[in-house]
């Protein structure tokens, strides 16, 4: 059960495990207690995606209101 590639802490044997925190590949216990002494065990941050704001028609539209193309060149004026 092979995970693929060498072990990170010793680099000789087969990686067969991985670090449930940080996900690092070990080959043995010895590995792990090496690899969990150390202080290089740290949690990953998560990938967030961000989703584009989907911009919402205009529910009521009188002559007033201004297109929102023309809203957002106004956002990058610096004039204004």
């Amino acid at each position: 059960m092979a995970l693929g590639g060498v072990c990170e802490v010793c680099q000789k044997s087969a990686s067969k495990y991985k670090c449930p925190v940080c996900l690092i590949k070990f080959c043995c216990v010895a590995c792990f207690k090496t690899h969990k002494a150390s202080d290089t065990c740290v949690k990953p941050e998560p990938v967030v995606e961000q989703k584009p704001v989907e911009e919402k028609p205009y529910e009521f539209e009188t002559e007033d209101t201004v297109k929102q193309e023309k809203l957002n060149l106004l956002r990058k004026c610096l004039g204004i």
